[in-house]
């Protein structure tokens, strides 16, 4: 009996000091986990953070440029001409565009980009800074299409034919009359791609 207790706590004692041994090698494995965890979180944040920076800065810079090139409008009127880019934005995805209900009309004029078209704002008799009838794009040799311009389309009134939509502050935006025989004043703005004939001006000779 005293040979069986004593062979038992023997046993027991043994396998203490063994199962001890191994428990640090485990907490050192579980704490690398945690550095090489924590060490990825801080990376990828970083990384996160470069890139957000890195896209503020094109946004400043673009922002820059497109004050300076419109720096003789009224200040009021390159306030709405920010209101239009903060509005379509978003329409650079033209998978957006088509969501928001832009449909693409096939219709590429040269030096005026390809139209997407509204149909539910074209002829609707309001003049909205923030929902332009159309968006224009350019097609890029890689297929993509890239957002330069918007244009907004009113039905022309027959009745006073002379007389323009209010459209933007100050006397800058001239209105085009019936282009394309559609009943419509029309008025470009070359909100996303410079215009060096002016951001209202109908054509843009950068744009193909």
């Amino acid at each position: 009996m005293k040979k069986l207790f004593s062979s038992t706590i023997n046993g027991k004692i043994k396998t203490i000091p063994a199962a001890w041994s191994a428990q640090p090698f485990f907490y050192l494995i579980a704490l690398a986990g945690c550095f090489l965890f924590s060490a990825c979180k801080k990376y990828t944040a970083a990384e996160t953070n470069k890139e957000e920076q890195a896209k503020s800065a094109r946004v400043n810079n673009a922002n820059h440029e497109f004050i300076n090139s419109n720096a003789a409008l009224p200040a009021q009127t390159i306030g709405e001409l920010f209101q239009v880019r903060a509005a379509t934005a978003k329409y650079m995805d033209t998978a957006a565009a088509k969501e928001a209900g832009y449909v693409n009309t096939g219709i590429q004029l040269p030096n005026m980009g390809l139209h997407f078209a509204n149909f539910g704002l074209v002829g609707d008799g309001k003049f909205d800074l923030a929902k332009p009838e159309f968006l224009v794009y350019n097609r890029l040799p890689n297929g993509r299409f890239e957002l330069v311009a918007v244009e907004y389309g009113v039905p022309i009134d027959f009745q006073h034919p002379d007389i323009q939509p209010a459209g933007f502050t100050g006397e800058a935006d001239d209105w085009d009359f019936n282009t394309l025989g559609l009943g419509l004043w029309t008025l470009h703005a070359w909100v996303w791609r410079t215009n060096p004939d002016g951001v209202f001006t109908m054509m843009n000779p950068i744009v193909p």
